[in-house]
């Protein structure tokens, strides 16, 4: 795992690279908004296997080529065949076209260097932890059991822990890709139209606004890369999946499209722009869109911190530096503070109703909290975590 410096280093620097690209390259932020998307990946990829300090063994040129070549096209299939199920499932048509777009410019990239990466990461990169958790090989053992017509042993791969749960990373995975990637396209599409309107104000508020725009596009980024990379040089497979099915309800009613169905029962609670402040005086301005820019930057902080780890309900690695020092989940109460200071900056916010559904959202934001530890209890790393970390919100609380 990456420490969170070098994360932070490396979102600034995809992020300024992918600038230059839109500013002085034929690059369209509307056309490759996934730029920072690529760019991010590749910085992350460089950093950890220059970081890396483990020994390796190198493995005979025809073991690699064999599995070099087959997981060439495993991956290329099962990638196209993602793309063609976003651009015909009526669903995705209209939610996802951008990340289809995405798909397909990837699709081109790994045409070209995904035989020659594979090679090297096959002849060079191998270890015990990398083939037990290898997606390939535990779909090539499945096809070979199913060819040879072994009923009982097909029935024991299909419910063993390892087996189902990487059915249901798979199903996180197309179904997270498209919610974090169409953010990033109206992320790009948004920061570069201030960026590159004059007649933007840069006031106070203005300025607010514009940092709030481009934290959230960085959160989207370092989300959308959790769920679509994974590799043997980052170390960051999917590990395991979450099982529970109460874990998933309460964790999916947080995004689209769930969220929208969640809403006819709690409204999302809302501040009404332009409605009266609690105060006037420019000092109250001031400090509410800090504390604003403040959570909203813990939560950012949060996020880049954990690089390729990130991802819900799915086991990787695990953060322990950062503000996960402090406590074991800074993501949530940046979070909720976050929409503390969004809301509750106006004096119609504090009535029965919104200040009820906002009480809702924080039960559900940390049963969510809740609901992750109990699944990552089951590994030792996250249990010797837990116990030099305590407190799960605020030290020295809870």
């Amino acid at each position: 795992m990456l420490t969170p410096t070098l994360n932070v280093i490396g979102v600034l620097l995809a992020f300024a690279l992918a600038g230059l690209a839109y500013r002085y390259s034929p690059a369209d932020p509307e056309q490759q908004f996934f730029l920072p998307v690529f760019f991010l990946i590749l910085y992350y990829t460089v950093t950890a296997v220059c970081t890396d300090r483990r020994s390796y063994g190198v493995r005979s040129l025809w073991t690699v080529t064999k599995k070099a070549v087959g997981k060439y096209l495993f991956w290329f299939l099962l990638i196209g065949g993602v793309y063609q199920f976003y651009g015909h499932h009526p669903f995705y048509i209209k939610f996802a076209p951008h990340t289809r777009e995405m798909l397909g410019a990837y699709l081109w990239v790994f045409a070209v260097g995904g035989l020659p990466y594979l090679f090297y990461v096959e002849r060079y990169r191998c270890s015990q932890f990398e083939m037990l958790n290898d997606s390939y090989l535990r779909v090539l053992s499945f096809v070979r059991t199913a060819w040879r017509r072994e009923g009982k042993q097909l029935a024991y791969r299909l419910f063993t822990r390892g087996y189902k749960s990487l059915l249901l990373s798979w199903i996180i995975r197309i179904h997270y890709i498209p919610v974090m990637i169409e953010q990033v396209y109206h992320g790009v599409k948004l920061v570069t139209g201030v960026i590159g309107d004059p007649s933007y104000q840069y006031s106070v508020e203005g300025t607010a606004a514009f940092l709030v725009l481009a934290l959230f596009l960085v959160d989207s980024t370092n989300a959308s890369i959790g769920y679509f990379w994974e590799s043997s040089l980052t170390g960051t497979r999917f590990r395991e999946t979450d099982p529970h099915p109460f874990h998933w309800m309460v964790v999916l009613v947080c995004y689209p499209p769930f969220i929208n169905f969640a809403g006819n029962f709690f409204p999302f609670p809302h501040g009404i722009e332009g409605s009266v402040l609690l105060s006037d005086a420019p000092w109250f301005r001031m400090a509410v869109n800090l504390c604003t820019i403040a959570a909203l930057g813990g939560m950012v902080f949060v996020t880049t911190s954990l690089g390729f780890a990130y991802s819900n309900l799915c086991y990787k690695k695990i953060q322990t530096k950062g503000l996960y020092r402090v406590v074991r989940h800074p993501g949530t109460v940046c979070k909720l503070l976050f929409f503390f200071f969004t809301i509750f900056r106006y004096r119609s916010s504090f009535c029965f109703a919104t200040i009820t559904l906002y009480l809702i959202w924080c039960i559900i934001y940390l049963t969510r909290a809740a609901c992750e530890e109990r699944f990552l209890r089951r590994f030792s790393e996250y249990r010797s975590y837990m116990d030099k970390v305590r407190y799960r919100f605020i030290p020295g609380v809870f």
